[in-house]
């Protein structure tokens, strides 16, 4: 992954939020945009957990979910 600051993160993550309050929007004209929110959701949530672990925490999560 490439190394990305607080303030990209951050910015990204705004813009994930945003794109999914818009397809929120459409929910009615198009049937296949609930994976998509979710899908969106999904990686909001992950730049929060980024945004609020350190590096070390991060690191272990990651190896803990690779683990099983």
């Amino acid at each position: 992954m490439a190394l990305e600051t607080r303030k990209e993160k951050m910015d990204h993550m705004f813009a994930l939020m945003e794109e999914s309050r818009v397809l929120v929007g459409r929910l009615e004209e198009h049937d296949d945009i609930p994976p998509t929110v979710r899908t969106l959701n999904y990686r909001v949530e992950e730049l929060k957990k980024e945004l609020t672990l350190n590096k070390y925490e991060l690191e272990k999560e990651r190896e803990n979910m690779s683990d099983g």
